[in-house]
């Protein structure tokens, strides 16, 4: 018996439903997602600092076993969305407002 596209659709979306959540598994829900989202806005605030910090560096200066791995972090900042990468800046420009990365040569 050969089977039609539109079964085959019905059989695979089958599949792939997902049961609702139960009651008690939403705060774990709500609080995954909020560990999720915070992580994501660090990754941002990396990334951010990291374009600033390559933007920065004179690559004829770096030490030889330096160059690849900054080319190498320099080809991933450039594979980054222009949003992505004006909203990590915007949050790295923010975070450096309210000083949260104080000045360390203020301690020695």
């Amino acid at each position: 018996m050969k089977k039609t596209t539109a079964s085959v659709m019905k059989s695979v979306s089958r599949q792939r439903a997902v049961a609702p959540p139960k009651v008690g598994q939403m705060p774990l829900l709500r609080t995954e997602i909020e560990i999720l989202a915070a992580d994501a806005d660090n990754l941002k605030k990396i990334a951010g600092a990291a374009a600033l910090f390559i933007s920065q560096l004179d690559f004829a200066a770096l030490p030889r076993d330096a160059v690849a791995p900054a080319a190498a972090l320099a080809g991933l900042i450039d594979k980054m969305s222009d949003e992505g990468m004006a909203e990590a800046l915007q949050l790295i420009k923010n975070t450096r407002r309210t000083n949260a990365y104080p000045d360390r040569r203020a301690r020695h």
